[in-house]
């Protein structure tokens, strides 16, 4: 997964280096599976578990600041997370209503589609025939 993510940052930057003026914002967000226990796990050798809940709280702050105050379009903003649902509607870990879409913007959800290596692709290929040479890609990963 991380080759392909290099691999979309690599083609997407070099394609959007021109003059930014005018130019199309367009975001992706990937976040991946926890795991499988109901347990979040940090990227860390010892297995440190992370705070409950911290991955979709970071995701959606990040979509919040894209959306609403970085002037992105909603629809310009791809969400790749865990199995392709906003973690609030299972609440499988407890999730404060400050990190609730519909509650704080009437936004039934911001998740796009699950972080496989299949949706990475299909977004990429998305982007490809949307994005132009002005346009701007920001990509995130958690």
């Amino acid at each position: 997964m991380k080759k392909l993510v290099q691999m979309l940052l690599i083609t997407v930057v070099l394609s959007t280096m021109a003059n930014l003026k005018g130019a199309e914002k367009y975001a992706l967000l990937i976040t991946g599976v926890d795991t499988g226990d109901g347990k979040e796990m940090y990227n860390h050798p010892d297995g440190k578990l992370a705070p409950e809940g911290v991955f979709w709280n970071d995701t959606y702050l990040m979509w919040e600041e894209l959306v609403y105050e970085k002037g992105y379009k909603d629809e310009n903003v791809y969400i790749l997370f865990r199995d392709g649902k906003d973690q609030y509607v299972d609440n499988s870990h407890f999730i404060a209503r400050r990190y609730n879409p519909y509650i704080r913007h009437d936004i039934e959800k911001i998740t796009d589609y699950a972080a496989t290596k299949e949706n990475l692709e299909l977004v990429i290929e998305k982007l490809k025939t949307e994005c132009t040479k002005d346009d701007f890609l920001f990509v995130w990963t958690h």
